[in-house]
């Protein structure tokens, strides 16, 4: 999943008379899942992969913004895994080395929501 989010200058627009800065609605429509959101804020969380047509409308003026696509890829992030080896003592089997899992990005390893595989090799 991933986000979109959109920072504007409320006073971009404003010509200096008024001094009231600008509202905006943001909207997103995604090509190939249809999933549409707006709102007043430009932030959209936990989207699925897609390419997105994002629109921005300055409530003030009443102008749309044209269609501007935005990608949002399923970036895999590798977790971070703290570990303690406690080596081998044995010279023939049974070999006694092993590792120790310690945390799992920084949360304490829990066998029921990971699997560990070991590869000897």
């Amino acid at each position: 999943t991933g986000e979109i989010v959109i920072n504007l200058d409320p006073y971009a627009n404003d010509p200096g008379v008024d001094g009231i800065a600008d509202t905006y609605t943001y909207s997103i429509t995604g090509q190939n899942t249809g999933f549409n959101d707006s709102n007043n804020t430009g932030t959209f969380l936990e989207l699925e992969d897609d390419t997105y047509d994002v629109i921005v409308t300055n409530n003030d003026l009443g102008c749309p913004s044209d269609v501007v696509p935005v990608v949002v890829s399923d970036i895999q992030v590798l977790p971070t895994i703290d570990f303690t080896m406690n080596p081998n003592t044995r010279c023939v089997a049974p070999f006694n080395g092993s590792v120790t899992l310690n945390l799992i990005d920084t949360n304490p390893v829990d066998f029921t929501t990971h699997t560990v595989n070991w590869y000897d090799g």
